[in-house]
Formats: C-alpha cells, sequence, structure tokens
C-alpha cells in the first residue's frame, strides 16, 4: 500500500514523543532492511543533520529519515 518512506518519519516521531524511543529504532531498522538500496541517502540525512543542517530534508524521503534518526538521537 505504502512505501516504506511514506510515513515512517511520522510514525518514529509519534514514538518518541510517546516515549517509545526503542521502538522508534526497531522501526528504523526494519525500514532499512526492506530497502537497503536507500542506505547511502539515510546515509546523507545522517550527516547533514550531524554537520548542523537544521532544516529538514524533502518530507518523506530516505534522508528525512536519517536526519530525523540523527537529530532525535536514535541511531
Amino acid at each position: 500500500m505504502l512505501g516504506p518512506f511514506a510515513y515512517a518519519t511520522d510514525l518514529i516521531e509519534f514514538l518518541v514523543v510517546h516515549n517509545q524511543p526503542e521502538q522508534a529504532r526497531l522501526l528504523i531498522n526494519r525500514v532499512m532492511t526492506l530497502e537497503p538500496k536507500q542506505r547511502a541517502a539515510f546515509d546523507e540525512g545522517r550527516r547533514l543533520a550531524q554537520d548542523g543542517v537544521r532544516s529538514r530534508p524533502r518530507w518523506h524521503t530516505p534522508e528525512t529519515l536519517g536526519w530525523t534518526s540523527a537529530t532525535l538521537g536514535l541511531a
């Protein structure tokens, strides 16, 4: 029905807000297992966050998932 990046970031933020960071980490791992070809884009998003880029990449992309995971300290 939906690709793994369609709402993963939304769900991860929901889980973190509801004090479920381990569930958020598991979701990140599951998405990356389903989409291993997106690892480089995910890693690029993490690099952007670690470099201090404060604005999120384009929504519902692997880069956003990486950026969010780094910003929230999940991966």
